[in-house]
């Protein structure tokens, strides 16, 4: 067999299959076997051959068993054109890899455990469903839409798994799954996710990690309007924030003072008054303005009647 493989790789397709045809006419399958073993590829014109030459079909058959090297796309084709899908329950599993996306039906693939078959067609649903283990099947994939399979299949059972696994993504398609993901400590990678968009509740997320205690995972990935729709404001004195809609929509949480410390030139200072003089009506706004303006200001603010003493 070793030898037939080396000069077997000398033909041509036409001369594989007049060597088979001499072997078919001579009824000397056992060669016809021995050569396709060591790797002469199966033809269409082969498998025609057998059959206009009166074989049996387990014989033909046995030759779809046992080729190592086919023509896939015209030896599939000659099947599903000369058998019935339910005469082909012991071929189809050995051509795994080399069946088309609708031959056979996916319920025949389910019925016959062609696994590999249904992951090449991105139906990991039905593996899910149907698999005696579909995760060692599913992780095989290396795919993020086959461990979404196995966590609607099973949530509990599998979300240990594929979060071990590092594939976060198939947690985004619902709420247990991105809920599942904060409680275990992966808020940077979904608040990086989240600020590529597309997923929501984007306020129900960040409303969820807050009171998970992660304010400073939203805060740093800029989710800065939502922190202050939630009242999560020492976060933003613990930052030193200028953040304006902090400034301009919450005066009195800020700290004008600490501000005015962290300023380092003139412009930031007058832009600190001017979001303070916008807010006299805030005592926090009024007190720093006081603190901080000369003796003819100091006037204008006793006289106006919207500062608080």
């Amino acid at each position: 067999m070793e030898n037939y493989k080396k000069i077997l790789e000398l033909n041509s397709t036409q001369q594989n299959e007049l060597l088979a045809l001499n072997c078919l006419e001579r009824n000397d399958l056992q060669t016809f076997l021995e050569l396709l073993k060591s790797g002469m590829p199966l033809t269409a014109f082969m498998l025609t051959s057998m059959v206009v030459l009166k074989y049996d079909k387990k014989d033909i058959k046995r030759v779809l068993i046992e080729a190592t090297n086919i023509e896939s796309d015209g030896v599939v084709k000659w099947m599903q054109s000369f058998f019935a899908v339910d005469e082909l329950t012991d071929v189809l599993p050995e051509f795994e890899g080399n069946l088309p996306k609708d031959y056979p039906e996916n319920d025949v693939c389910v019925k016959l455990g062609l696994w590999n078959t249904l992951c090449e067609r991105k139906e990991f649903t039905l593996v899910a469903q149907n698999a005696s283990d579909p995760y060692g099947i599913l992780s095989a994939q290396d795919n993020v839409a086959a461990y979404q399979a196995l966590l609607e299949l099973n949530f509990d059972k599998y979300a240990p798994l594929v979060f071990g696994k590092g594939y976060y993504g198939a947690f985004l398609l619902s709420e247990k799954g991105w809920k599942y993901l904060v409680d275990h400590g992966a808020v940077n990678w979904l608040m990086k996710f989240l600020t590529l968009g597309g997923l929501e509740p984007v306020t129900d997320i960040i409303k969820y990690c807050v009171d998970k205690g992660f304010i400073e995972e939203v805060f740093k990935s800029g989710y800065k309007d939502e922190l202050l729709k939630l009242g999560a404001f020492d976060v933003f004195k613990e930052h030193h924030s200028f953040y304006p809609a902090f400034l301009e929509n919450y005066p009195q949480e800020v700290n004008w003072e600490d501000l005015w410390k962290q300023s380092r030139s003139k412009s930031t200072k007058k832009y600190l008054k001017e979001k303070a003089y916008a807010h006299l009506e805030v005592r926090e706004c009024s007190e720093f303005l006081w603190n901080h303006s000369n003796w003819l200001v100091r006037f204008w603010l006793l006289s106006n009647p919207k500062c608080v003493q």
